[in-house]
């Protein structure tokens, strides 16, 4: 029986856009248990939209999907763009939206390609346009390599196939489930035995996923470890100007209040960690606050892990001020810097001005845009139980580049610092399931200790052991099993991303050329 192509466009861009409201419903920030099973549907209208479509109705459908889908995920950034950068409230829309627009090309060229090769009616179609999708989305530069996979970080079951496949590899296989469904009703319907072969292969995926992840967590359980016992802090401070905002006479002293309180209320702490904060701290330049952090770390005798900025060195001056850096230090017991890490990856128009040095005419539009300069070494800290710790500060625990060098060189607990208030809480929800996904490919537990919301501190496995609710104030204690060795992905991750990024190429290649002499 034919596909359906008398299909109206405006029922197409419908359907297309239900796909986003699902996804919408499956975002980590509303916190729904139900997502994880909903998450293997979300793509189905999508992928009936696309079927039957022509190329340009194709291309309009996936832009239009990736487009409304980043704009109902970062709702709210325009509030940032005004306060960060200075940008005109009119301006920072207008920049928003364009963002959004980019966010949403790979869903545009998946759109135009899917229709345009047509591999509904291909041997293995569903598992064809899975590896498109991934490829695409993997290798074409986004704003944060966040997809809708990452809906699954609720709960640790599926994360146990990410710890040796990657991220990919769910992606691929929930992307693909999604494509079964679609050819099942839409090709198969009338073929009883393909249909069930198909209905079998939904079923059995997502099943042998949940096995094999009860497996894994299972015997990870039972594995050697040694446990960390730290103290957090969330201290909920307004990033964005808010006269509401009860702390904001002395925060530093309402962090060390809190902090010391968590040591009196449970001695056996080993070490305690602070989140990014938004109001100016720094341990190198400001003299009065080191002398404050140093009398209650000695007095603590306990190791403190923060972050603070630091002035780069006086003679580099950038315009008229100086640069600095953001930097994770470890301050000892005795009151002395033990380890420092700088940031990597900074946050575009956050931390600095793209383009500010070639067009300095930028600094008059955007006044209040920082001036921070990115670090280029990778230094471990030492735990105190002698596992190292990777200080991954907020951006830059969504690069593998900064975490692959951290397992060569033997970390065993990732410390991811953020301050997410500057965002949408749909935004630092979905930066904590990225977070909780590379945690679970390197196999470490993850310390994120975010300022206003969305903490969570999970073990090796991806096994969620607290958290902190958004735009609450929280101190919490809690013991971290360290695993003696970290997972075998990220040591294969560059080959399986070229492997699949040569796949795609080839089959779209040979397809595209198949589909021009058929046409000739």
């Amino acid at each position: 029986m034919p596909l359906p192509t008398a299909t109206l466009p405006q029922n197409r861009t419908i359907l297309a856009l239900g796909s986003t409201g699902l996804l919408s419903i499956c975002s980590p920030a509303l916190n729904w248990s139900g997502s994880s099973f909903l998450i293997w549907v979300s793509l189905v209208p999508l992928g009936v939209a696309l079927y039957g479509a022509t190329a340009k109705q194709g291309t309009w459908l996936g832009g239009c999907f990736g487009t409304i889908l980043w704009i109902s995920q970062t709702w709210g950034l325009h509030t940032t763009l005004t306060h960060q950068p200075g940008m005109p409230w009119w301006v920072s829309i207008i920049f928003w939206l364009s963002l959004c627009v980019l966010a949403g090309i790979p869903y545009l060229v998946f759109g135009l390609l899917i229709t345009r090769l047509n591999w509904i009616e291909k041997p293995a179609g569903a598992l064809r346009t899975a590896f498109l999708w991934v490829g695409l989305t993997e290798w074409i530069p986004s704003l944060a390599p966040v997809f809708p996979v990452h809906a699954l970080s609720q709960q640790a079951v599926w994360l146990q196939i990410v710890h040796w496949g990657g991220t990919p590899t769910l992606h691929l296989l929930l992307v693909w489930v999604n494509w079964l469904i679609v050819h099942s009703f839409l090709r198969f319907k009338h073929d009883y035995r393909r249909l069930k072969n198909h209905l079998l292969l939904i079923a059995l995926i997502p099943a042998i996923i949940v096995g094999w992840g009860s497996y894994e967590l299972y015997r990870k359980n039972n594995e050697p470890h040694k446990e960390l016992k730290i103290g957090w802090v969330q201290p909920n401070f307004k990033s964005i100007p808010n006269g509401q905002n009860g702390v904001t006479k002395d925060q530093l002293q309402h962090l060390l209040k809190q902090s010391a309180e968590l040591i009196q209320d449970d001695p056996k702490i080993e070490a305690v960690f602070w989140p990014e904060v938004p109001f100016p701290l720094s341990w190198v330049d400001q003299v009065e606050q080191r002398q404050q952090i140093r009398q209650a770390v000695v007095k603590w005798q306990r190791p403190l892990f923060m972050v603070s900025s630091a002035v780069d060195n006086p003679k580099v001056i950038l315009g008229e001020q100086f640069a600095y850096y953001n930097v994770a230090q470890m301050i000892g017991s005795t009151g002395i810097v033990l380890a420092s890490q700088t940031k990597q990856k900074l946050v575009p128009f956050g931390e600095y001005l793209p383009g500010g040095e070639s067009f300095p005419f930028l600094r008059d539009w955007l006044p209040n845009a920082r001036r921070y300069l990115p670090g280029d070494e990778l230094n471990l800290f030492p735990g105190v139980d002698g596992s190292s710790i990777l200080a991954a500060i907020c951006y830059d625990i969504g690069f593998e580049t900064i975490l692959k060098k951290a397992l060569e060189s033997g970390v065993r607990v990732v410390w991811n610092p953020v301050n997410d208030g500057w965002f949408p809480s749909s935004m630092a929800a979905w930066h904590k399931a990225l977070a909780q996904f590379r945690s679970a490919e390197m196999g470490l537990p993850l310390v994120r200790v975010s300022n206003s919301g969305y903490s969570v501190i999970a073990d090796d496995r991806g096994v969620v052991l607290q958290t902190g609710e958004w735009d609450q104030s929280v101190a919490k204690t809690v013991t971290i099993p360290v695993p003696e060795h970290a997972g075998p992905w990220l040591h294969i991750a560059e080959i399986f991303r070229w492997a699949l990024l040569g796949w795609v190429l080839l089959d779209v290649g040979l397809g595209l050329l198949l589909r021009r002499s058929q046409e000739d």
